[in-house]
C-alpha cells in the first residue's frame, strides 16, 4: 500500500464583495400586520460627519443585530459554488469579522482586550489604607504666615499599580533646607510647640489668604519646630527662589508617563484582533539565539506573525510563573492558537501547533 504524504491543498481564499450601500437587519422585511411592531436597523453611511473616528451608536446597534443574524444563519449571502458549504461558512465568518472590526463589536469571530490606564494620583493611600492628612497651622510672624504641618507618623512607601508608583512629595528642597537650618536653635528664639495649633491668625493675614493674594507656601512635616521671625523670613526668601525650579521638575515628571512593565500587559497590547502577535514580542520574550536563527530552527519559511505568535504562546504557557493565574491569559492563548492553526492549514503545513510550541 502506498501512502501519499503530500499536504492537503488549502481551501480557496474568501473574497468578500464590497460593502453594500445599505445594510439592514432583518435582511428580509416581512409583511407588516396591524398591532405588530417590527424593528428594522440599517447602516446608511460609514462615518458620522462630526465624529469621523467613531461610528455613531445607532450604527453600532445595527451592526450588532446584523452579526446576530449572521451567526444564526439568517442572511442572504451566496457564493460562486452553491454546493460548497465550507466556502459559505467561511464567507459568513469573514462577514462577521468585517462588521466586528468596523464597529468594534465583540462576536464569535472578534474580541477586544481592554487595558486600564489610570492617571497617576498624587493623593495616594499608604499601606494602612488611609490618606496622609497632616494637621496644618499658620503662625503670624511680621505679617508673613509660616505654614507648619505636624507629621501624622503614618508615613511609608505607597503601593503602586501596573504603570509604576506615583511620585509622593516629601516636602521639597526648600523644606529640607529649612529643617536643616533650624536644627541649631538660636538664642532667644520663640519656640512653637504643638499647643500652638489653636493660636489665631491675625486679621490682615487672613484677609490676604482669603483674597488669594498670599504667596504660595510650603508645608513642613515636623514634630517640634523653633521658628523665629528672622529664620521664617529667610526660609520664604529661599523657598520663593526654589519654587519655579521644583514646579518645572513636577511638570516634567508628570508628563513622563512610565511605560508598562508587566509582561502580561505588554503582550495584551501587542495582540491583534485576530489573535496574532507582531515581532514586538521580542521586547518581552528573550531569545538565546538570533531571531533569524530561531525562526529557521523553529520552521523554515514561516511568516513574522506566525513566528511571533508561537513565541508569545510559549511564553504565556511556560514563562509567566505560577503566581499569574491561568484565567488572566488563557483567552489570549486560545485566540493565538486558533490563528496559528488556521495559518498553518492555509499554508499547507503539516506540522502541528503543539510541536512548534515545544520547539519554542
Amino acid at each position: 500500500m502506498q501512502l501519499d504524504f503530500e499536504p492537503v491543498p488549502p481551501p480557496p481564499e474568501v473574497v468578500l464583495p464590497p460593502v453594500p450601500q445599505i445594510q439592514q437587519s432583518p435582511f428580509k422585511i416581512r409583511t407588516l400586520s396591524p398591532g405588530n411592531r417590527l424593528n428594522v436597523y440599517a447602516i446608511l453611511q460609514a462615518t458620522f460627519p462630526t465624529l469621523p473616528d467613531s461610528p455613531p451608536a445607532i450604527h453600532a446597534l445595527a451592526a450588532r443585530t446584523m452579526i446576530q443574524d449572521l451567526e444564526v444563519g439568517q442572511h442572504s449571502i451566496t457564493t460562486k459554488d452553491p454546493n460548497d458549504p465550507d466556502l459559505l461558512a467561511r464567507t459568513v465568518k469573514a462577514s462577521i469579522a468585517r462588521l466586528g472590526k468596523a464597529f468594534s463589536i465583540s462576536s464569535s469571530e472578534t474580541s477586544f482586550v481592554a487595558v486600564d490606564e489610570p492617571a497617576p494620583d498624587k493623593t495616594t493611600p499608604t499601606h494602612s489604607g488611609r490618606l496622609r492628612q497632616p494637621d496644618v497651622i499658620q503662625i503670624p510672624t511680621r505679617g508673613t504666615p509660616v505654614v507648619v504641618a505636624r507629621s501624622s507618623g503614618r508615613g511609608g512607601a505607597t503601593s503602586g499599580g501596573f504603570l509604576g508608583q506615583p511620585r509622593v512629595s516629601g516636602g521639597g528642597k526648600a523644606a529640607r533646607k529649612q529643617l536643616a537650618s533650624t536644627a541649631a536653635r538660636k538664642p532667644g528664639s520663640a519656640v512653637v510647640k504643638r499647643k500652638s495649633i489653636a493660636e489665631p491668625v491675625d486679621a490682615p493675614v487672613a484677609k490676604r489668604v482669603a483674597a488669594g493674594g498670599a504667596k504660595r507656601h510650603r508645608r513642613i512635616l515636623v514634630e517640634d519646630l523653633d521658628v523665629t521671625e528672622e529664620s521664617a523670613d529667610d526660609f520664604f526668601i529661599e523657598a520663593d527662589k526654589d519654587d519655579a525650579e521644583e514646579e518645572e521638575e513636577d511638570e516634567d515628571e508628570d508628563e513622563a508617563e512610565p511605560a508598562p512593565t508587566d509582561p502580561l500587559e505588554v503582550l495584551a497590547r501587542l495582540q491583534s484582533f485576530d489573535g496574532c502577535f507582531s515581532l514586538g514580542v521580542l521586547s518581552v520574550v528573550r531569545l538565546t539565539l538570533d531571531a533569524a536563527q530561531a525562526r529557521t530552527a523553529l520552521l523554515e519559511g514561516i511568516s513574522d506573525d506566525i513566528f511571533a505568535t508561537i513565541l508569545a504562546m510559549a511564553f504565556l504557557s511556560n514563562k509567566l510563573g505560577a503566581e499569574v493565574e491561568r484565567d488572566s491569559w488563557e483567552a489570549m492563548y486560545d485566540k493565538a492558537r486558533v490563528f496559528v492553526e488556521d495559518s498553518l492549514q492555509a499554508g499547507g503545513v503539516s506540522v502541528g501547533v503543539d510541536e512548534l510550541e515545544t520547539k519554542a
